[in-house]
C-alpha cells in the first residue's frame, strides 16, 4: 500500500510538473508572439519616420537653396541701399551747406545799409521758401526782450495751435520758461482768466450780469463781484446802482435796455482796455519827480535817435515817429507821456500843443507802422 501511495504521488507530481511546463511554454509563446507583433509595428513606424525624415530633408534642402538665393538678393539690396545712403548723405551735406550759405546771405543782407524788407521778401519768393508760422515762432521766441504779456500770448498760441512743435526745442524751453515765470504747472494755466471768462455763456448776457452784480439775482458775494468784473471787462459798464422801488418800473427797464444794447468787447479790445487801465494806474502812482525823470530820459534818447537818423539809420528815423515836441519848451517826450495834454518838463498844461519830431514824408518806407505816402 505504501508503495502504491508513493507511486501515485510521483505520478501526480509528474502530471503537475507537466502542466506547469505546458503553462510556461504557452505563456512564453504568447509573449514571443506579442514581441514579434511589436517588432513588426516598430519596423513600420521606423519606415514611416525614415520617410518623413527624407521628406523633411528634401524640403530643408529646398528652403536652404531658396534662402541662399534670398541672401544673395538681400546682399545686393543692402549694397544698393548703402550706395543710396552715401548719395543721400552727400546730398544732405550739400543741402546743409547751401542752407548755411543761404542763412549767411540773408543775415549779411539784413545788416547792410541797403537792407529793404521788400527786396528780401521778393528774394525769398524766388527761392521758393516755404512760409510757416511754426518756423517763425522759433525765431520770435529768441527775443528775450519781449514783454511778459506778449510772451504769454505766444506760449498760449504754441500750446493750442502747434502742439507737436511744442515738444521740440526751442518752443518747449520757451513755454516751460513762461510757465515758470507765471507760476503755473499746466499748459491750460497759461491762458489768462479773462479769456476763459469770455467763452462762458453768462458773459454773453449783460443784463443777467447786471442783475447778479446788483444782487437782484440770488448769488454769493463772490458771484456778485465776478459779475461786476465781467460787466466792466466785456461791456465797459461800471454803474451798478439799479433804480430801486422808490423809482418807476420804466426807469429800471430803461437801464436794463441800455445795458442789453451794449456790444461785447473782443479779446483784443479787452486786452487794450486792461493795458490802458494798468498804464493809468502806474501813471497815477508816479510822483512829479518820477515824471520829470521819465521825460528827461525820453529827451536824451530822442537826441540819440536824431543823430542816428542823420547818419542814415532809417530805423532810428522811423522810431522818431513815436516822439512829440512841446511847443512851449521844445522838450521831446515819447507819445506815451503826451496823451495827458500836459508837458511834464515845463509844467505847461493849456494851451499847448505837441508837434511831431519828424514828418511822415521824411520816412523812406513805412514798415507797416503808419499809412505809407511813398
Amino acid at each position: 500500500m505504501a508503495k502504491l501511495l508513493f507511486e501515485s504521488d510521483a505520478r501526480e507530481k509528474a502530471r503537475a510538473d507537466a502542466r506547469e511546463q505546458h503553462r510556461h511554454a504557452k505563456a512564453h509563446n504568447k509573449e514571443m508572439a506579442g514581441l514579434r507583433s511589436q517588432i513588426l509595428l516598430l519596423k513600420e513606424q521606423l519606415q514611416a519616420k525614415e520617410a518623413t525624415i527624407a521628406s523633411l530633408k528634401a524640403e530643408n534642402e529646398k528652403e536652404i537653396e531658396a534662402l541662399k538665393h534670398q541672401i544673395v538678393g538681400k546682399d545686393q539690396a543692402i549694397s544698393d541701399l548703402k550706395e543710396e545712403l552715401e548719395k543721400s548723405e552727400t546730398a544732405l551735406s550739400e543741402c546743409g551747406r547751401k542752407a548755411d550759405e543761404q542763412l549767411s546771405h540773408i543775415a549779411s543782407y539784413v545788416g547792410c545799409p541797403e537792407y529793404d524788407p521788400k527786396v528780401l521778401s521778393q528774394y525769398l519768393k524766388e527761392k521758393k521758401s516755404v512760409e510757416s508760422r511754426t518756423a517763425a515762432l522759433g525765431v520770435i521766441v529768441s527775443d528775450k526782450s519781449l514783454p511778459q504779456d506778449q510772451r504769454r500770448k505766444l506760449a498760449v498760441e504754441i500750446t493750442r495751435h502747434h502742439k507737436e512743435a511744442r515738444q521740440r526745442q526751442p518752443l518747449k524751453q520757451f513755454v516751460d520758461e513762461v510757465k515758470s515765470e507765471l507760476g503755473v504747472t499746466s499748459d491750460e494755466g497759461l491762458e489768462p482768466d479773462y479769456v476763459r471768462w469770455h467763452r462762458s455763456e453768462a458773459s454773453n448776457n449783460p443784463v443777467l450780469l447786471l442783475r447778479r452784480a446788483a444782487r437782484l439775482e440770488d448769488t454769493s458775494i463772490e458771484g456778485q463781484r465776478h459779475a461786476a468784473r465781467l460787466l466792466e471787462l466785456f461791456y465797459g459798464w461800471t454803474n451798478l446802482d439799479v433804480p430801486g422801488l422808490d423809482r418807476s418800473h420804466w426807469e429800471r427797464q430803461a437801464m436794463f435796455d441800455e445795458v442789453g444794447a451794449l456790444s461785447k468787447r473782443s479779446i483784443e479790445e479787452v486786452e487794450r482796455y486792461l493795458k490802458m487801465k494798468s498804464q493809468a494806474e502806474k501813471e497815477n502812482k508816479r510822483s512829479k519827480e518820477d515824471w520829470q525823470a521819465l521825460v528827461k530820459n525820453d529827451n536824451q534818447y530822442a537826441k540819440h535817435l536824431v543823430g542816428a537818423a542823420a547818419s542814415g539809420d532809417t530805423k532810428a528815423l522811423c522810431e522818431l515817429q513815436q516822439y512829440r515836441q512841446c511847443n512851449n519848451c521844445a522838450h521831446v517826450s515819447h507819445r506815451d507821456q503826451t496823451h495827458q495834454r500836459h508837458c511834464h518838463h515845463c509844467g505847461r498844461i493849456q494851451p499847448m500843443e505837441w508837434s511831431p519830431v519828424v514828418k511822415l514824408a521824411d520816412v523812406p518806407y513805412c514798415l507797416g507802422l503808419f499809412p505809407c505816402s511813398k
